[in-house]
């Protein structure tokens, strides 16, 4: 399959999913009228999740160029994909018991050095963007738009 249309395919099921998504959003309940609430931020990821998508729809479409519709992936594009969607599951799972802090900056880590080549594996700035990019959304969530996180493990301490 072509990378043209692995791109037309998945920007396809992403827009199906970011719909789905925004719809889901309206089943959760607020409790307090007139307030931000807990479905604010799926339906701003659904919303984003569709405009990425169309713009890559787009993209896929417009673009004719021999080694975008004819070009193979390697074997480890393929190790990389099966390894994001792995530790994707994994974050997904671990995400109530070890909490938001924990679990984002794990899979941020991880996911980082599933990403990079041997010239840009670099552990410590990969800890260091994870631990400052997950405490700074920590931070957005909880005290701009009081949104609780799940605390996990920290919660106990």
């Amino acid at each position: 399959m072509s990378e043209k249309r692995r791109d037309i395919i998945g920007s396809i099921i992403f827009i199906i999913f970011g719909i789905f998504l925004f719809a889901v959003s309206f089943t959760v309940k607020t409790i307090i009228e007139n307030d931000v609430g807990p479905a604010f931020m799926p339906k701003i990821v659904a919303v984003a999740i569709v405009i990425v998508s169309v713009s890559k729809l787009i993209i896929a479409l417009k673009n004719n160029s021999a080694s975008y519709t004819t070009e193979k992936k390697s074997k480890d594009d393929k190790m990389g994909s099966l390894l994001t969607i792995l530790n994707l599951g994994a974050y997904v799972v671990l995400f109530e018991p070890l909490g938001f802090i924990i679990s984002s900056i794990v899979y941020l880590i991880l996911q980082m050095i599933i990403l990079s080549d041997k010239v840009n594996f670099k552990p410590v700035k990969f800890a260091i963007i994870s631990v400052a990019s997950t405490v700074a959304i920590y931070f957005l969530f909880v005290y701009a738009f009081n949104l609780m996180l799940p605390e996990g493990l920290l919660g106990i301490i």
